[in-house]
């Protein structure tokens, strides 16, 4: 039999629609009294459903367009959304799902790899007192923090505003960590705020990446110099990527590293090595500079030889630090702390939620559905089992009984 013919036609509308319900009114001739319909049961008493909800949140802190465009669209589509009723459909939401995000920063803090950066922030409640800080020495800049936590093939994506660091952030993270677990893997570039300040927390991994773009800045002036490191650096990312192909775990992976990459990883140590002590290039110039960043960071560089499940560069996280990134150069900042805080919840269940491969807004608008289900145990409604959670707790579909009458049988 051939298959039916598949047309898809696209339509347009506005992202948030509005119904108009108009219940009938009747005037009692003898006293008077106003008697309004009973609204049918599907109709709650909020004024927005929790789809359009997670529709707003999903277009401010999962794809960065601010309150005021999404204002502007309704509009023009003849449905008016302002900007004040925006934030409080996303406040509103935030609170519902805020025990969700509290348990994604536990199961985070126990999984044993962390991907770490950040980026410049800007939250105006805190920059009013920036020349006084700067005046008392104290830190004055705005962070966001994206930390992505990684366990087998799930990961937890999570965002921090504020004055904090990212080494501050993961510390305060790893506070929940229960004390039996082995040291998490910290992977991170090399600057000195993505440093813990108990150091002993982490098994410190540094970007590869990182050491290798200082050659890119500088191949057009040493194209030899660069070309050699570069080369064998590529090798290292091939027998990677044979890695992912051929699905080998932590140890195999870490076995076939040591036996295919510690031969070109010696090599540019020796390399860079030689140049500085020989004195081939000038300490203070470009292509020294990059030698001595191998130099300095060689052992974080080379964790994935020695560490089970070490990464060799950074690139989960700096992926993520992306959308906040966009966020910022859309929105261009947070109004105040509680803000940042409504924004680094919703940014981190949504960007979670992607990674499961799953629909951020259905996910919200469920969440919002079960709320109390969800307070009271926020474990069963993770990105990754809440599909589960949903069938366990909805009852049943009523199947319909047949019956057959035989005209003529005997009673």
């Amino acid at each position: 039999m051939i298959e039916p013919r598949k047309i898809i036609r696209l339509i347009g509308n506005a992202p948030i629609e509005a119904e108009l319900h108009q219940p009938a009114r009747l005037r009692c001739g003898g006293c008077g009294k106003i008697f309004t319909a009973e609204l049918p049961p599907e109709i709650g008493e909020e004024k927005a459903d929790a789809s359009a909800n997670a529709i707003v949140a999903v277009f401010r802190y999962g794809m960065g367009i601010p309150h005021y465009r999404l204002a502007s669209i309704q509009q023009a589509m003849g449905v008016p959304l302002p900007v004040s009723t925006q934030y409080e459909m996303a406040e509103m939401l935030w609170v519902q799902v805020v025990p969700v995000f509290k348990e994604l920063l536990h199961q985070a803090a126990n999984w044993p790899l962390m991907f770490v950066d950040d980026t410049p922030a800007k939250v105006l409640e805190l920059m009013k007192d920036k020349a006084e800080r700067k005046a008392a020495k104290e830190r004055a800049g705005i962070f966001t923090t994206a930390i992505v936590a990684q366990h087998a093939d799930r990961q937890i994506h999570l965002f921090f505003t504020g004055r904090n660091h990212a080494g501050k952030n993961l510390g305060e993270l790893l506070e929940h960590r229960k004390d039996q677990l082995p040291l998490p893997i910290q992977m991170s570039d090399a600057l000195s705020r993505n440093k813990l300040q108990d150091n002993g927390l982490t098994i410190v991994s540094l970007c590869l990446i990182h050491g290798r773009r200082n050659f890119i800045d500088c191949e057009t002036a040493f194209p030899d110099e660069a070309a050699y490191v570069i080369e064998r650096i590529a090798l290292v990312y091939k027998h990677e990527k044979h890695c992912r192909e051929k699905k080998l775990d932590d140890y195999q992976r870490l076995i076939y590293h040591q036996q295919h990459s510690q031969q070109p990883m010696d090599e540019i140590k020796a390399y860079a090595d030689q140049k500085i002590m020989d004195k081939e290039v000038e300490p203070n110039s470009v292509l020294g500079q990059a030698f001595q960043y191998l130099q300095n960071h060689w052992v974080g560089m080379t964790r994935f030889l020695s560490i089970p499940g070490a990464p060799i560069d950074n690139n989960a996280a700096e992926r993520l630090i992306k959308r906040s990134i966009m966020h910022r150069k859309n929105s261009l900042f947070y109004k105040t702390e509680n803000g940042a805080r409504v924004g680094d919840c919703l940014m981190s269940l949504i960007q979670t939620c992607i990674a499961a491969g799953e629909n951020p807004i259905e996910y919200l608008t469920v969440l919002q559905k079960n709320s109390r289900h969800v307070a009271k145990n926020p474990q069963l409604w993770l990105p990754w089992n809440y599909r589960n959670t949903l069938r366990s707790i909805s009852p049943p579909p009523v199947q319909a009984v047949e019956t057959t009458i035989n005209s003529g049988a005997p009673m």
